[in-house]
């Protein structure tokens, strides 16, 4: 079988790529020669030399707070049981200092809230522990979370309706780090909280929450071209 064709050497490439691809056949009718049959070699080459590639910016816009003062005190949360041995809340000007201390259990507080259908919403705040803690139970993390349903006793990796959660740092610091849970609407109501269900019962645990906010967000991406 006889190979006859031309393929043209590239040399003194610069700022370009050429790409050669689908090598095709064709048998075609005998010439001469020894065989009955002939193929001719088929080869083309594409340019990449201008291809655009797209980065995407995140843009939010955020709304206004939709927790009050009240609704800032982590005291007027509601919580999912009674047997918190200790919840003793210093409360001033936007910060929450708890004392905590837990025991059977899973304990979470949490707060509802009205939500449009569709909307998207984010939970902020800046959390820090002064004593630092250590997770048991089924996690080695405690969360901050949002629910669509009302908070059960169930410890919060297994619990029903959780639809966006983030770990917490439990090293022992004085800075504090900002914390951000965010989450699009399926119904009019919504539950942000805090879960201490995995924390080690009957240890007396520095919680320090300050900055809280919750607020409807719109996010867009914005597209910038580079070559």
């Amino acid at each position: 079988m006889e190979l006859k064709g031309q393929v043209k050497r590239v040399q003194n490439l610069s700022g370009k790529l050429n790409k050669f691809n689908s090598l095709s056949g064709k048998l075609c009718k005998p010439t001469g020669g020894k065989s009955d049959h002939k193929t001719v070699a088929l080869m083309y080459a594409y340019d990449f030399s201008k291809t655009l590639s797209k980065v995407y910016k995140r843009k939010t816009t955020e709304g206004e707070n939709i927790l009050s003062s009240d609704q800032q005190n982590l005291s007027n949360w509601s919580k999912n049981i009674e047997s918190f041995p200790q919840f003793d809340n210093n409360y001033n000007d936007g910060i929450n200092d708890i004392t905590y201390k837990g025991g059977s259990g899973y304990e979470h507080i949490y707060l509802m809230f009205d939500t449009i259908p569709d909307n998207m919403y984010s939970f902020e705040f800046d959390f820090k522990t002064s004593t630092g803690f250590t997770c048991s139970y089924g996690s080695d993390k405690a969360y901050a979370f949002i629910s669509t349903s009302e908070p059960d006793r169930t410890e919060l990796l297994k619990m029903p309706g959780v639809v966006a959660k983030t770990a917490l740092d439990g090293t022992a610091t004085d800075t504090a780090k900002h914390y951000t849970v965010e989450f699009t609407a399926t119904s009019d109501q919504a539950y942000i909280g805090i879960d201490m269900g995995y924390m080690i019962d009957d240890v007396v645990t520095n919680l320090c929450f300050s900055n809280i906010r919750l607020y409807p967000i719109s996010v867009k991406y914005e597209s910038e071209g580079t070559e």
